[in-house]
């Protein structure tokens, strides 16, 4: 699902929601002062279908007339109201949707017809104006251009519309004509609609911000004489979602009304909604120049190899990489169902050419589609880092509610001067923001928005000196961070490190400790889980933070 879909899914929720006081302030261009009214005009030749888009886009709620016969039902303008049915409070206005079926253009013999029509949109200013054509219908473009350019002028959205598409074989010749026609609305850009089980996708073209071409079947399509094939009925809630799609929040509202009744529709769009809900986007942000050992670190941290990792001179990282982590809600045995939890850890190039603008637009970006659990930034001993850059990350984190986690990278490998500058540095800049709170377990905090520590993510060894040293740091700084951290970025924390072994086992008892999870039961769940420990652990540690939140 795009951007752009879960956006208009929100404004139709916020505008939705809001009192019926502020939608008459913000409607009165569109209906009198005694009742909401809005106006949506549907245009074309005779006997095209017309009344059964209507019908369709209402849901039958209101009645167009509908024949079969030779005789148009629409020989002049009707006008078919959809009246809002809803019990109301008393100091609420019920709505009212007018919907124009007007003649077909082959009466406008003369400039009179067309200046007629113009007056007729002027008056009415619709929502959106809807011309309709079958294949095989009659239909002059050429007298439909002006209606067109006028409501350009007024800013009246146009959706040119192919109905009846199965009852003959060039409806894609009509479309080819719309297409033709509404160039000049702006770059055509065509989207697609699954339409399952069938292979073949729906299409809607859209054209600048004005416009848009495709067609539909407003109810089944059965001729017994070509086929016993039935085709269903096609293309209206795509017609729908895209005109929605395309509309201010004024006339956003309108269009909501008038397509209230269209069941279908809205429950793709609550099956797209609790999709959306049931999925979890988190993100870890990790930061520091070329070089520091950060993929190492990542693949430390989660306990496998999610990273990439090199030892040559090239960074694997000289621009941003993505590596994503999927895990279904262990609390819940529906697969289908399950909550979705995704973390995306985002592994920077170098920000020594960064700008302040750049790392506020960076973490914008980030902020903008997931919810960053925490920043890493990383050095090590010896590395180049500028503090002034490092700042501007800290900085904008902190006032994003972002918990950072400065951490010396590659301990051992620039001497025990370096190591100790580095550190220095750390803290000097976080207590600019909070003083340092507590020092334990080799890791410094400075309140609930940071924390400074030194790490060795793999084995360190130096032959020609005989020195080796182990991995080292890292289940304290994952228990480190964990325990700073608050609600759902918990979860989502512990999703991220759930195959990490050596944590759960080594860190089983600061972890019963610090969820406060009497003895007794510790005692009884280390007893039955045995060699399991640390996949049951993380089941039990789940449990505690989900009832605490």
């Amino acid at each position: 699902m795009s951007d752009n879909d879960l956006q208009l899914i929100a404004l139709t929720a916020r505008i939705c929601a809001e009192s019926f006081e502020r939608r008459e302030i913000r409607c009165r261009d569109y209906y009198a002062i005694e009742k909401i009214q809005f106006n949506i005009l549907i245009v074309g030749s005779p006997r095209v279908g017309k009344s059964e888009l209507i019908n369709a886009l209402c849901n039958g709620k209101c009645r167009a007339e509908t024949s079969s016969s030779l005789n148009s039902c629409t020989k002049e303008v009707r006008c078919y109201v959809l009246e809002d049915d809803r019990q109301h409070k008393s100091d609420e206005q019920p709505f009212k949707i007018n919907f124009y079926d007007t003649p077909g253009i082959e009466s406008w013999i003369n400039q009179s017809g067309k200046k007629t029509m113009l007056e007729f949109i002027e008056e009415k200013n619709p929502v959106c104006l809807i011309y309709c054509a079958s294949p095989g219908s009659f239909a002059d473009l050429k007298q439909v251009h002006p209606v067109l350019e006028f409501c350009k002028s007024k800013d009246i959205f146009c959706a040119l519309v192919c109905t009846n598409m199965w009852s003959g074989s060039n409806r894609h010749m009509v479309i080819k004509e719309f297409e033709k026609e509404l160039q000049f609305f702006g770059e055509q850009i065509d989207k697609f609609a699954d339409q399952s089980p069938s292979q073949t996708h729906h299409k809607v073209s859209f054209f600048g911000k004005g416009a848009l071409c495709t067609m539909v079947n407003s109810k089944e399509y059965h001729d017994p004489d070509l086929s016993d094939k039935r085709m269903p009925v096609q293309g209206i809630d795509e017609l729908i979602h895209s005109i929605m799609e395309s509309l201010d929040q004024e006339k956003l509202l309108a269009w909501c009304y008038a397509v209230l009744h269209r069941r279908t529709y809205w429950e793709k769009i609550n099956n797209i909604f609790l999709a959306t809900s049931m999925a979890k986007e988190y993100s870890i942000v990790v930061c520091g120049s070329a070089r520091v050992g950060k993929s190492t670190l990542v693949n430390a941290i989660c306990g496998k190899k999610v990273a990439r990792t090199s030892s040559s001179l090239c960074s694997h990282t000289e621009r941003m990489e993505k590596y994503i982590i999927n895990r279904n809600d262990i609390f819940t045995n529906d697969h289908d169902n399950s909550v979705r939890y995704t973390i995306t850890i985002y592994d920077t190039p170098g920000i020594e050419s960064w700008t302040e603008e750049h790392v506020r637009s960076y973490l914008s970006n980030i902020m903008q589609t997931s919810k960053p659990v925490c920043m890493i930034y990383c050095a090590s001993p010896g590395s180049f880092a500028r503090l002034d850059q490092l700042q501007w990350l800290v900085n904008t984190c902190i006032q994003s509610n972002i918990f950072c986690a400065l951490v010396c990278t590659n301990k051992y490998s620039g001497g025990h001067e370096k190591r100790t500058q580095v550190m220095q540095d750390f803290h000097s800049l976080l207590t600019r923001y909070h003083g340092m709170t507590r020092d334990e377990n080799m890791i410094k905090y400075y309140g609930d928005v940071a924390l400074c520590t030194a790490v060795n993510s793999i084995v360190y060894e130096d032959r020609d000196l005989c020195v080796r040293k182990e991995a080292e740091g890292i289940n304290e700084l994952i228990f480190g961070i964990l325990t700073s951290l608050k609600d759902d970025k918990i979860v989502a924390w512990c999703y991220t490190v759930a195959d990490n072994e050596s944590f759960w086992t080594k860190m089983g008892s600061k972890l019963t400790e610090f969820f406060k999870i009497s003895q007794p039961v510790v005692e009884k769940f280390f007893q039955e889980h045995g060699k399991e420990i640390a996949t049951a652990l993380f089941g039990l540690i789940m449990t505690v933070i989900k009832r605490k939140m």
